[in-house]
């Protein structure tokens, strides 16, 4: 198989910097000037398929302190689907809040640890959609970490 658009190699430096990521290491170093770069690029879709703006992203989203939060939303179990069959269904199962890190202009999702709301939706699914749409080639799934 031809690998014409080098998958094979963003699988690769993708799984090399989840590892990197994933062990406490004093000596990872954030090199803030390609992080700069990689957000000013005009090109926004640099950021899903330049595994080094992955990597920096994946370093912010784990390392770098929240200094806000809002939108808080409740997570929906089906039970209370059930109960309450006007409830909107996507936007509250989900549940988690948005999050701003130190430097103002990155911003998350928390997604709180919950395995048992009855949907499929859960953190473990966040992180596999990543790694899946990582590994076939689409490069749209933002960065998620654990």
């Amino acid at each position: 198989v031809e690998d014409t658009y080098d998958h094979l190699r963003y699988i690769r430096e993708s799984v090399m910097a989840l590892k990197m990521l994933s062990t406490p290491n004093t000596e990872i170093k954030f090199d803030e000037r390609s992080w700069r770069k990689c957000t000013a690029d005009p090109d926004f879709f640099r950021m899903y398929v330049d595994p080094m703006c992955v990597t920096l992203w994946m370093y912010k989203l784990q390392w770098d302190p929240i200094i806000f939060a809002d939108r808080i939303v409740g997570v929906m179990t089906l039970a209370a689907e059930k109960e309450d069959p006007d409830s909107r269904d996507k936007a509250m199962s989900n549940g988690g809040l948005r999050t701003y890190f130190e430097d103002l202009e990155t911003r998350g999702y928390w997604k709180p640890c919950t395995l048992d709301t009855g949907h499929r939706e859960t953190y473990l699914a966040e992180i596999v959609s990543f790694w899946v749409d990582r590994f076939v080639g689409f490069f749209h799934t933002p960065p998620v970490v654990p």
